[in-house]
């Protein structure tokens, strides 16, 4: 109302102005532990088959493959060997308060460089690694594929589920590609890898080498020896003397007509005879 004029002026509506609110991001499902923790459905069985399992950890391997790279040419471009960490500065070494002030931001900086270039050279170095076991498992395919034709159309067919720990030790084998193929076409004994430890895993991997590296082995062909040339047999002596009386039995006559013996025939016949000749 005007005091002046005596008229009454509705006052203006005051329109509430909200203040304005950060938002709130929806959470976010969070994947049960369960679930995580695990790689098995719900029948407990795992869910990877073999192929697949093997070429999730080569995926894994390749994709790291040009920082590997890049790392191995700084580590190879290193000719000086690495410093020895700095010690820590303390503040008795200095006498100005502010030098220890400058001197222990810097070390702290140097440090925090250290750490993140040691664990990049760690990871290079876990790459390489990774990248080997893959070539080296690709030359071993290509090796295996010349005794087992059906190789690839048996991986790629299967469904028999391998644990990681199971697969790992694979890659790492000589004969990983053939115990593969075996484990595929054998899904009893793939189920009893699956459930043993990584230790024992890798005990029973290493019995299975054994086994498939005897039955796979080429047998060398048998080169039987050369015969020895058999010596001729020798020649009889001739000679001039007359046979040997054989004797019939002691105190009888001989065989030899004695009237027609010479006198050495004749001789050794009666000497034959024994002393039953000499008495008469």
């Amino acid at each position: 109302m005007s005091a002046d004029d005596g008229t009454v002026t509705a006052a203006e509506p005051t329109i509430p102005v909200a203040e304005p609110t950060t938002p709130v991001p929806a959470p976010k499902a969070e994947t049960p532990p369960e679930a995580a923790a695990t790689d098995r459905d719900d029948k407990g069985r795992f869910r990877n088959p073999v192929q697949p399992r093997i070429d999730e950890l080569t995926r894994k391997v390749r994709e790291n493959e040009r920082e590997a790279a890049f790392w191995r040419a700084r580590a190879e471009a290193a000719t000086t060997p690495p410093e020895k960490p700095r010690e820590k500065p303390t503040a008795d070494k200095f006498d100005d308060y502010g030098a220890y002030v400058e001197a222990l931001a810097d070390w702290k900086a140097d440090e925090k460089i250290r750490v993140a270039l040691d664990a990049r050279d760690k990871a290079a170095a876990e790459t390489r690694q990774s990248e080997t076991r893959t070539t080296n498992w690709q030359e071993r395919q290509a090796e295996a594929r010349k005794s087992i034709p059906d190789l690839d159309a048996v991986m790629e067919a299967s469904d028999v589920p391998i644990a990681a720990h199971v697969a790992s030790e694979l890659l790492d084998s000589e004969l990983g590609p053939q115990i593969a193929y075996h484990l595929a076409k054998h899904p009893d004994i793939a189920a009893k890898l699956n459930g043993l430890t990584p230790t024992a895993a890798a005990r029973e991997i290493g019995r299975l080498e054994a086994t498939l590296g005897t039955v796979s082995a080429p047998s060398e062909p048998v080169v039987d020896a050369p015969a020895e040339p058999v010596p001729p047999a020798p020649k009889a002596k001739t000679t001039s003397a007359p046979p040997p009386v054989k004797p019939t039995g002691q105190g009888r006559s001989t065989s030899v007509d004695l009237a027609k013996a010479s006198m050495d025939e004749y001789v050794a016949a009666r000497k034959a005879q024994g002393a039953s000749w000499a008495r008469r």
